[in-house]
């Protein structure tokens, strides 16, 4: 089975569509995968080219405003012409991520996808709404640096500290912080649990070609914390690019009406005058 992973985010670094890509990709062993990023250019030609040759197209996206974004829009459209000329009859899955809790929010990009492959003539399969997208993707990175990466480093400065005579695979094997990793990661499986069971059933579906309803997930997370802490790190995002609190919380709408308001009466004063 020749599969088609296609990241539509328009990040070029460290997507989270990326992520979710690559666990999946993990979990289809013995499958000749490949991998493209979605060009913002009108270059489509690379992907046109593997279109021919694929059993299924997986399409890894965030959501803008409830639906997909424009540049992957137009690819479809450009897409939905090539798939008529070329009488092709992939199957197409998607993983759509966004940065609402809840994963039902991807509905609407659901719908979109099902409509253009109903008009291209391609089966739709599946997919995977992934709530809080940008919470899951970072406790990926956060997880491989916790478990991985600070263990290491405390081992490595440990090394230093055991004798020469009792230097040995035994005991550089026991200074690795095992019980720190373990901690973590049981942490990491917690709060993902949702996303890594729905991108598994995902799995299953591609590996077997099945059409099922739409999977949706969120963090296993309390909400009311989620939003906090979504807030202040949109906060500290502002502050970091050069704006402030009170950019972030003004209501255009409300400036508008009070300069209405005071249009209205410096022309009315006029008049009495």
């Amino acid at each position: 089975m020749n599969i088609l992973f296609l990241n539509a985010s328009p990040k070029k670094k460290r997507s989270n569509s990326g992520v979710f890509v690559n666990i999946v990709k993990m979990l289809l062993f013995r499958r000749k995968i490949k991998t493209i990023r979605l060009p913002v250019s009108n270059s489509y030609d690379e992907i046109f080219s593997c279109f021919k040759e694929i059993d299924c197209l997986v399409i890894a996206s965030p959501v803008y405003v409830d639906t997909l974004p424009s540049h992957l829009l137009k690819f479809l459209s450009n897409a939905e012409i090539f798939c008529k000329e070329n009488n092709l009859n992939f199957k197409v899955y998607a993983i759509f991520n966004c940065g609402f809790f809840e994963g039902r929010q991807c509905k609407n990009a659901f719908s979109v996808l099902k409509c253009w492959c109903k008009k291209t003539g391609v089966p739709y399969g599946s997919g995977v709404g992934i709530g809080g997208g940008e919470m899951l993707g970072m406790l990926h990175v956060i997880f491989f640096y916790l478990c991985v990466f600070v263990p290491l480093i405390k081992m490595i400065i440990g090394i230093f500290y055991i004798p020469v005579e009792k230097l040995s695979l035994l005991t550089v094997a026991a200074s690795f912080d095992w019980r720190y990793m373990v901690n973590n990661l049981l942490v990491y499986l917690v709060l993902s649990f949702g996303m890594l069971v729905s991108l598994f059933r995902l799995r299953l579906r591609i590996s077997k070609k099945q059409s099922i309803k739409e999977i949706y997930t969120f963090p296993i997370f309390p909400k009311t914390l989620f939003i906090i802490m979504a807030n202040l790190i949109w906060i500290v995002k502002a502050i970091v690019n050069g704006t402030n609190i009170y950019h972030i919380y003004k209501r255009e709408h409300v400036a508008e009406k009070e300069k209405t308001k005071t249009r209205v009466k410096s022309d009315n004063e006029v008049d009495n005058n």
